[in-house]
């Protein structure tokens, strides 16, 4: 849950930091799936059109990252992280 501190910098600034939204094993594995969602989409492997997520086309701009949550991904740690307490407790 935000802190009075996180609360007022939101109202103020519009956002806050909140440092234990993720678990330091959650981050962990995010950081190496981040990396390969990038990979795959600055090869064309996965490609981000105007419908959906889809593989193996030329797509027009190869550096959005869109749908990581899409199965041609194949990172469901994205999706755990989406469902995760530390994060649950911010939203």
């Amino acid at each position: 849950m935000a802190t009075k501190e996180q609360l007022e910098q939101y109202y103020d600034l519009g956002y806050f930091i909140a440092d234990d939204a993720v678990d330091s094993q959650m981050l962990a594995a995010l950081e190496p799936a981040s990396l390969r969602a990038v990979d795959k989409v600055r090869s064309g492997e996965v490609v981000a059109g105007q419908d959906s997520i889809g593989t193996g086309g030329p797509g027009d701009d190869k550096f959005d990252i869109l749908g990581l949550i899409d199965p041609e991904f194949n990172e469901p740690v994205f999706a755990e992280y989406l469902s995760s307490e530390p994060l649950l407790r911010h939203v």
